[in-house]
Parts: structure tokens; sequence; C-alpha cells
């Protein structure tokens, strides 16, 4: 049935593998019926979104085999992934490029990616515009970098980052931060403008 609740949905039509995006999943840990639902699940791919640190940990306390990942819409979906039964540290991340040489950083701390599954491009015109930077790549507007391991870790967008006293600010680490206090379930950091400090 078309407006079965997910959690009912997973059981009757014995779903063994599933992607979430986080609201998703907070929504059925929240709730004996999703707890059951999910126990269930073989995989959990989570994206779509920035994945709270709490609701990793619940979901690993859980007992779920979670796999966080990263995409967009313009490569069809997810381009990076953490493998099956990975560390609470790994799931903290976004997991590794699926393909070598899909996912760069840039100098600026923007997250560029090519590769197969890119797009043909933009609608404009009735034509398709791919823009591409001068050495191939794709740039996402999302920032990040590498952790030691090689796996991609997701900052926050380039269009939200502000500058207060000289320096780059990203709301989401900062937010990120927050969440990780207890009592804080959701945190949003918003720039106001600062006589000396620029943005505070």
């Amino acid at each position: 049935p078309r407006d079965m609740p997910l959690d009912e949905a997973i059981t009757h039509f014995n779903i063994t593998h599933i992607s979430l995006v986080p609201t998703q999943l907070h929504r059925l840990l929240s709730n004996s019926g999703g707890q059951k639902a999910l126990s269930g699940l073989k995989t959990i791919l989570l994206g779509g979104g920035p994945s709270p640190d709490k609701l990793i940990h619940m979901a690993v306390a859980e007992g779920l085999h979670l796999q966080t990942s990263y995409g967009l819409t313009e490569t069809a979906s997810l381009i990076t992934a953490t493998s099956p039964d990975e560390t609470l540290d790994a799931l903290l991340t976004s997991g590794h490029p699926l393909e070598s040489n899909t996912v760069c950083i840039s100098a600026d701390g923007e997250i560029e990616v090519r590769g197969a599954s890119l797009f043909s491009g933009y609608l404009q015109d009735s034509l398709l515009h791919l823009p591409l930077t001068p050495d191939g790549w794709f740039a996402t507007g999302d920032m990040g970098s590498f952790d030691a391991c090689g796996r991609l870790c997701v900052f926050g967008r380039k269009d939200n980052r502000f500058v207060t006293r000289g320096e780059n600010v990203y709301p989401e680490e900062i937010e990120l931060q927050l969440t990780r206090i207890d009592g804080v379930e959701e945190a949003v950091i918003v720039p106001m403008p600062h006589e000396a400090h620029g943005m505070v």
C-alpha cells in the first residue's frame, strides 16, 4: 500500500537492504516499531545529508549494520561509502571513493568529483552544459578533506561559509560540536554582521 509507514513496509516486504537519509533513520530509531524493523535489516546505507555523530552512535549502539556515504544528484547518487561492518571511527566519515581517482579536494578545500557516473550536464537553453574545472573536475560546492586513512570527511557547504576576523567559518562544523554536548538535540548557526569582525 502506498501510504504504509516505513517501519511497517520494511517488515511487510521483507526488506533486507535500505538507503535512508538521517531524518528517516532518526525517526525509525525513535520508536519501538522502527527499532524492530531496523534490527532485521542486513545493511542501512546512510547519506543524503549530514549525519549527526549522535545518530551514528545510536545506530551502532542498536547493533545496526550501517554504511555511511557521500554523493550528489550529479553523480547519480553516492560516490564514496564505508565498507560493511566498519568501525565507529570510519562510520563518522563518508568513507572511501568507490572508484580510484574520482574524488579530490581543491586548493581551497572544495570537494571535486569526476568519473563515469558524473551527469552529462545541466539543461540550459535546450543544450547540455557541464561546468568543469580547467583540469576536468566537477566542483560540488561541498567542503571537505581526507583523513589519514583516505576517508572523505565533509565539513559543509561552500556557500554557507562566512568570514570572521579573517578566518573561514563553516556553520556545520560548529553545529557538529554543539550537538556533541549532552542535552543538545539540534543546533543551527547563522552569521550576523559585526562592525569589527565582519561576521560573528
